[in-house]
């Protein structure tokens, strides 16, 4: 199993990385096989490449760099998610996903 924990740097303002380390701990102690990488907006993604993408929540500063970077990869995660593959955006990270985002000041 290849996950991908995406803008681990920016996207993990409730510890969230605890999430992806508890889901390692499960495939290890269940004797599955699993590979972790970690990127963000300096990489560039290959998102078909994983079965498991994880996106943490962030502050609405850092939610606006994660999504302009995001938005180049628009087309290959709608490929990726009706591949049937799965994704976990936590907190306001699945905000990304949608058409737009209002800021806590009504900024669009």
């Amino acid at each position: 199993m290849k996950i991908l924990h995406l803008y681990h740097d920016l996207m993990n303002l409730y510890g969230d990385y605890a999430n992806i380390s508890a889901l390692c701990r499960i495939l290890k102690t269940n004797g599955t096989e699993y590979s972790l990488d970690k990127k963000s907006i300096t990489d560039e993604l290959s998102l078909l490449d994983y079965d498991f993408i994880f996106v943490g929540s962030g502050t609405e500063q850092n939610q606006r760099l994660a999504m302009r970077h995001l938005e180049a990869y628009k087309e290959d995660l709608k490929e990726y998610i009706e591949s049937g593959k799965f994704a976990l955006f936590t907190g306001n990270s699945f905000e990304m996903l949608g058409s737009k985002i209002q800021s806590f000041l009504g900024e669009t």
